[in-house]
This record gives structure tokens, C-alpha cells and sequence, in this order.
């Protein structure tokens, strides 16, 4: 079963700490929104448990089917946030094609056109995405996420830039991964999104134990 874990971490940037002490563990099959005002570290956080960013206190453990280890963790993540960069001179079908070469995935234009399909964009695969609207890169970006089948999908703000239709495609996503037993991480301060999740994690809560 996968299982991703926290371990008393803490994250400075220069001499002031943004949180301490986080302790949290994440198991398969559930969708936790971590949330907090703005500037409260939440993007951080996400990008520790990703495997992007390293933290100044503590580690993070993982199990991949029983399976321990971090050394592979950004294999087994799935990662969107609206400052993920793409190829505006690249269609959406080459901008995947260049993904599933840098992971080594199998399966070709089919596992291309499962990604684009997923988030709606089949249509558009051979469009230049410099020629996108804001909300179709943002599903560009979520088709780049899922296309390896990730164990760990994480979303940073994934209503941005995304209009209603835009949205419920998020949504989907959360609840095929959460059917499909992986853990969905959710980082977000909008009620709405944070209420489709199965518990909350309030990074507010770890900033208030540096004043202790």
C-alpha cells in the first residue's frame, strides 16, 4: 500500500522559518486538502512532499507497495501548479511525447491520447500551445501530471486559471485517483475545493508552533 510521511519537517528561507514541526502522514486512497492563508507555506509544503524543494528540518518517508523508499519519490508523483513550465512553440502532443521520453513510459500516442482525453484537450493535441488559452494550458498541465499513473497526485491551486468545465475536470481527477486507491494532495485555501477532500491539513497550525 502506499503511503507518504512527513517527518517533523520545517523550512526556512534565510533566518525566519515558515513552519516546524510538521508531522503528517498520507495513506492510499484518500484526498487531503492542505490549506492556510496566503503566504502560509502551503505551496512549500506541497513541493517538500514532492520531492522539488528539500527542507531545512526533518525527512520524508515513503512506501510503494511496501517497497521503502524516497530515492524515487518525484517518479511516483504527479505534480500541477499554475508556475509549471510548458513548450508554447510545441503542440500538447509533443509537449507529452517529450514527457513520456524523459520517464521512459511505454504505450506511445496511446498513452498520449489517454492524458489528453482525461482532461478534454484530445481536440487541441496537435495545437501549438502558444496558440492555448490560459485555462487549456492549465489542462495541459494536469494532462502532464497523470499521463505516468502516478501513486501521489498533488494539485497547487488547481482551480487556476480553469473555468467551470475547467474545474470539473479537476474534480474528476481527484475522484477516479481516489477510486483508483492513490494519495491526492490538494493545496488550496477555497472552501469549495477543500470541502471534496476526506480531512484538512492547516499549515497555520505548524506556523503558530515557531512563536512557542
Amino acid at each position: 500500500m502506499n503511503r507518504l510521511t512527513a517527518v517533523d519537517i520545517g523550512k526556512r528561507f534565510g533566518r525566519r522559518f515558515i513552519f516546524r514541526h510538521v508531522h503528517v502522514e498520507f495513506a492510499a486512497g484518500e484526498v487531503v486538502a492542505i490549506t492556510g492563508p496566503n503566504g502560509s507555506g502551503k505551496s512549500t509544503l506541497l513541493r517538500i512532499l514532492a520531492g522539488l524543494l528539500t527542507p531545512t528540518e526533518g525527512h520524508i518517508d515513503a512506501s510503494w507497495n511496501g517497497s521503502e523508499s524516497v530515492d524515487d519519490l518525484t517518479r511516483h508523483v504527479g505534480f500541477v501548479a499554475p508556475y509549471i513550465n510548458v513548450y508554447d512553440s510545441f503542440t500538447a502532443a509533443e509537449n507529452l511525447a517529450f514527457l513520456v521520453r524523459l520517464r521512459r513510459l511505454g504505450g506511445g500516442d496511446a498513452t498520449i491520447e489517454r492524458a489528453l482525453r482525461e482532461v478534454g484537450l484530445e481536440a487541441a493535441a496537435n495545437q501549438e500551445v502558444g496558440t492555448y488559452s490560459s485555462g487549456m494550458k492549465q489542462r495541459l498541465k494536469l494532462a502532464m501530471a497523470v499521463i505516468h499513473d502516478p501513486a501521489v497526485l498533488m494539485f497547487d491551486e488547481p482551480s487556476s486559471n480553469l473555468d467551470a468545465a475547467g474545474r470539473r475536470v479537476v474534480t474528476e481527477l481527484i475522484e477516479a485517483h481516489r477510486e483508483r486507491g492513490r494519495i491526492v494532495l490538494v493545496a488550496t485555501n477555497i472552501d469549495d475545493e477543500a470541502a471534496v477532500c476526506d480531512r484538512q491539513v492547516n499549515v497555520a497550525e505548524f506556523v503558530a508552533l515557531i512563536a512557542r
